[in-house]
């Protein structure tokens, strides 16, 4: 992984560690634009590129209020 791929990716891991889950809280796309200093148009673009890797599988809500969740195989984490 490289660039924002393996940024958000860190990000990712970090929620699933705070939160003790394969699966992310909401992570809310203000929160990633602000933390990766980049559009939501890249994010988005990070986003399909590791789910076209296998590496998450993204479970969004869409429109107002609209957040991203992330689940990670199990495997991906203990690698």
């Amino acid at each position: 992984l490289t660039g924002h791929q393996k940024e958000l990716f860190i990000i990712i891991l970090r929620n699933l560690i705070e939160h003790k889950s394969l699966v992310t809280a909401p992570i809310y796309p203000n929160e990633l634009v602000e933390k990766l200093a980049t559009s939501l148009g890249t994010i988005k673009n990070a986003v399909r590129r590791l789910e076209a890797k296998g590496i998450i599988k993204s479970i969004s809500k869409r429109g107002r209020g609209g957040h991203f969740r992330f689940d990670v195989k199990e495997d991906i984490i203990l690698s």
